[in-house]
């Protein structure tokens, strides 16, 4: 839970930091749309991500952490359209993010470079203010959703990595962390959990995950 105190107490830097990187990839692509959808003003409000689950693991010569991203916020997007303004007022995202911190070093800085990752493109939904009148409401809606998704893919979900040095010296070449691969599975189906029955408290479902 620290990693979550953490970023609650820089959130207020964080989400303006946040929204010039998200003007700056949806901008065009908003542009782009049919009808082209222009974003006026963003404001990610004042619900910090939260982070869960976190599993640490020394992978070689780095260190890796995997966590879960947890955000169920407020927020103030503006968009407009030819066909009226309208806006996000809620966000909800749940993701794996996996963290890599390479190359590690014996000076000060232990760390000099950090580069980071969606396991799989995060579950998004959207709730809009606004376009309750208008016709192609889903189309819209389904519209900047496959944009912020696309945004995603194209940058920061395996194998993609962004990546932030901490040190300006840093080679780029030291930084690399081949794959080795990835799987992606998908159950259908699942029977036979056992239910832990307690004496004193409610009967425990199992953690089928």
């Amino acid at each position: 839970s620290f990693l979550s105190d953490i970023f609650q107490a820089l959130w207020p830097n964080i989400k303006v930091v946040a929204a010039d990187s998200v003007r700056g990839v949806m901008e065009p692509m908003l542009a782009e749309m049919s009808p082209k959808i222009k974003l006026v003003a963003i404001d990610l409000g004042s619900t910090p991500i939260r982070m869960d689950n976190v599993v640490v693991q020394r992978v070689g010569d780095a260190v890796q952490f995997d966590l879960d991203l947890v955000w169920d916020g407020a927020v103030n997007i503006q968009l407009h359209a030819f066909f009226g303004s309208f806006g996000v007022k809620r966000i909800r995202l749940l993701g794996r993010m996996s963290v890599l911190l390479k190359p590690l070093t014996n000076d000060s800085s232990i760390v000099s470079a950090v580069q980071y990752t969606f396991i799989n493109t995060p579950d998004l939904d959207l709730e809009f203010t606004g376009l309750a009148q208008i016709a192609d409401f889903q189309m819209i809606d389904n519209s900047i959703k496959d944009i912020i998704n696309e945004s995603l893919n194209s940058m920061v979900v395996l194998p993609l990595r962004m990546s932030y040095r901490m040190v300006e010296c840093c080679n780029l070449l030291d930084m690399y962390q081949p794959q080795i691969g990835f799987v992606r599975i998908a159950p259908l189906s699942g029977s036979g959990f056992v239910v832990e029955k307690r004496k004193l408290a409610a009967n425990d479902i199992p953690d089928v995950y």
